[in-house]
């Protein structure tokens, strides 16, 4: 991991973060003074889990997975997060231990906070607070989500809605082909759904014969347009 104090493009990408979307310019500015900008290269931890945490993460390039430990001991990833997302607010928020490690998928670039200035800001600063509200909210909606997601009987419909919400995230499309930007494993993906990976490898055979998964390169998924349309099932 490298350090480096911020920048004029830093401040940009600031700007960008969903929770500092409703500061003014000026308050932007003199918030990146107190930030740090952490660089981690692929696989390295950013979070680990049950451990004190005393920063906010706020990602501005790159993508890292969220992983809980189950009842085998086994690393199992639940999200994944990319750029203009944050994380580390519960733990600074309750003063409990990381729920979750966190780990780069890829190169990534983060803005780190310290906790007291988190802290100096949610209580100055009202609009902060009221985002801080509103992307806690959204959190909350993504855990039932996959609450959601694991009560499906059919293999076929965790699979489908996991790839769905990576898709509102993380999607390139052109008219004939949807890729979806992270490189996943099919033990990834057994991870995410809850499923044994012989499993996730009989569906995803499946579905690249039936037509709807159109290629995998580098553990990238190319899918046909017509598998994420609304009214289509299975």
């Amino acid at each position: 991991m490298k350090k480096q104090r911020n920048s004029d493009n830093v401040i940009c990408l600031l700007r960008q973060v969903p929770l500092l979307s409703n500061l003014s310019v000026a308050d932007i500015e003199q918030t990146a003074k107190k930030i740090l900008i952490q660089k981690y290269k692929k696989d390295e931890v950013l979070i680990q889990y049950d451990t004190e945490n005393k920063q906010l993460y706020m990602i501005l390039k790159g993508k890292v997975k969220v992983n809980v430990i189950n009842d085998e001991g086994k690393d199992v990833t639940i999200a994944i997060r990319g750029a203009f997302e944050h994380l580390g607010e519960i733990s600074l928020i309750d003063n409990k231990t990381t729920s979750a490690s966190v780990i780069a998928l890829e190169d990534t670039n983060v803005a780190v906070m310290s906790k007291n200035d988190f802290w100096q800001l949610t209580d100055s600063e009202p609009r902060f607070a009221k985002c801080l509200m509103t992307e806690l909210c959204s959190k909350v909606r993504d855990a039932n989500d996959i609450i959601k997601r694991l009560t499906y009987n059919k293999a076929q419909q965790r699979i489908k809605v996991m790839f769905h919400v990576l898709s509102s995230k993380f999607v390139v499309q052109s008219s004939n082909v949807i890729k979806i930007e992270v490189p996943l494993t099919h033990q990834d993906i057994a991870n995410m759904t809850g499923l044994f990976r012989e499993t996730v490898t009989s569906v995803l055979a499946n579905w690249r014969d039936e037509g709807y998964i159109l290629d995998v390169k580098k553990k990238y998924y190319y899918f046909n347009p017509k598998f994420f349309e609304k009214d289509f099932v299975l």
